[in-house]
Formats: structure tokens, C-alpha cells, sequence
């Protein structure tokens, strides 16, 4: 199983226990203190779940741990030109430069100053 599968199977344990949690949590006012234990319990799985999924999922790198393979990546840019916006784009590593990573060859036209990046993901059906 990849990684994305995985998230994919926690956020679906994540849905599950956070409606378990909010279930228990409107039998608390009449049950008492043992809904109370279950509430915790529940609240502390639904932790347990966000934790593991933050852990999987992709996040930015500084741009200076990225491969220069040549190896396709997604980019974060900030345009000042656009009044600091933040482009995401496909880049990699090519003739000594980062460059965008959507044409057949590179040239200045296409060379980009990313500050971060992260992986692509995986295809669909993959």
C-alpha cells in the first residue's frame, strides 16, 4: 500500500471516529461519567488518526534539499510581480537551473526562482 492509499484509508478511520466521538459526546448530558471515559477515549483516537495522517502527507521543503536529477517536483514560487503571490508549479532541475517542467526543452523564458518544493503525487490508478 503507498502512502496515499493510506491517508486515503485514515481519513475514512478519521470520519468514522470523529462521528463516534460526536455520537458519545450527545449521550454525555444524560449517561454520565462512563460516556465521559468513552468521549475521551474516542477524542484521543481521532488525535491518534490526525497524527498519523499529518505524518503521510506531503509537505514544503526548503528548496535546497531537492533533488537536481532532473527529476520532476512541485515548486513554490512567490511573485512579487503579482503582489507576493504564491505560483505551485511543475519544475525541474535542468542545465544548471530551475526551470518549468511543462515543455519538451528549457530556456531563461522558462527558469524559476522556487523557494520550496515537495513530490508530485502519484498518478490516478496508480
Amino acid at each position: 500500500m503507498n502512502d496515499m492509499s493510506r491517508v486515503l484509508e485514515l481519513v475514512d478511520d478519521l470520519i468514522a471516529a470523529k462521528a463516534t466521538l460526536h455520537s458519545i459526546e450527545g449521550e454525555d448530558s444524560w449517561r454520565g461519567d462512563g460516556a465521559s471515559q468513552h468521549a475521551r477515549d474516542a477524542q484521543t483516537e481521532v488525535e491518534r488518526i490526525e497524527r498519523e495522517v499529518e505524518a503521510l502527507a506531503p509537505s514544503w521543503q526548503p528548496i535546497e534539499t531537492a533533488s537536481k536529477d532532473g527529476t520532476v517536483i512541485l515548486g513554490l514560487e512567490i511573485q512579487s510581480t503579482l503582489g507576493d503571490e504564491q505560483m505551485r508549479l511543475p519544475i525541474q532541475w535542468i542545465g544548471g537551473r530551475w526551470s518549468l517542467a511543462w515543455t519538451a526543452w528549457a530556456d531563461e523564458s522558462d527558469d524559476c526562482t522556487p523557494t520550496h518544493w515537495m513530490p508530485l503525487p502519484e498518478p490516478p490508478g496508480t
